[in-house]
């Protein structure tokens, strides 16, 4: 099967994400919060010089001096403006910072471009092409249905993040992603199975004629 997909932009703005999911009560949402602010603090403590926290807000310095102000709305009374921002690293070969949006069902990553203060959603975690040149984010969640659940590929051009192409299922995820070389992607594919998660295959990404074609 081949998949050809037409790519959206999305900017790292407030508000609820839109996945089918059943809603959390407030005590889970207040454990998994602690947890994101104890890793936070170690993340922060590594880029000391370049992150802070102040309270609500999350502050990442630009290369122009200034600094990039990501502020959390966390009113669990206004689920659908709920979103907290954790920083999660520093990201030296593309200059960026990674930064995950905890919604109140939910949550995705936003990457901040330390050069311009550009804000770029993206679906997860970030693999670099062998030539620096591209990257492919993923994030599966089968179970829960909370977050993404696939992956996009972005080419790194005169300061920006171009999204080239991505791809989104309910019926499988994106367990591993591995770079062949600069023009090929092999995505390991998991589905969720009589409650479990099973490996399924694989699915590969060749770039042809400035286009991304996806083959199983």
């Amino acid at each position: 099967m081949k998949y050809l997909i037409i790519p959206v932009v999305a900017l790292c703005l407030s508000g609820s994400v839109n996945f089918e999911s059943s809603a959390r009560t407030p005590f889970v949402q207040q454990e998994m919060q602690q947890e994101d602010q104890n890793d936070e603090h170690a993340h922060i403590a590594k880029y000391k010089d370049l992150v802070k926290r102040e309270n609500k807000n999350l502050l990442l310095k630009t290369n122009s001096g200034k600094d990039v102000v990501l502020k959390n709305t966390d009113n669990p009374e206004d689920a659908e403006n709920y979103a907290t921002y954790f920083f999660e690293d520093y990201l030296k070969s593309i200059d960026a910072y990674l930064v995950m949006i905890q919604y109140y069902e939910g949550e995705e990553y936003c990457l901040i471009n330390k050069k311009t203060g550009e804000q770029t959603i993206v679906p997860g975690q970030i693999v670099l092409s062998p030539d620096k040149k591209r990257f492919i984010s993923y994030n599966m969640d089968l179970e829960a249905a909370y977050s993404p659940n696939g992956f996009a590929i972005y080419l790194i051009k005169d300061n920006t993040f171009e999204n080239e192409f991505e791809l989104y299922s309910e019926e499988w995820g994106p367990s591993k992603v591995k770079w062949i070389n600069n023009n090929e992607i092999e995505i390991e594919r998991t589905v969720w199975s009589d409650n479990e998660l099973i490996k399924d295959g694989s699915v590969r990404c060749l770039l042809e004629n400035s286009e991304w074609i996806c083959e199983e």
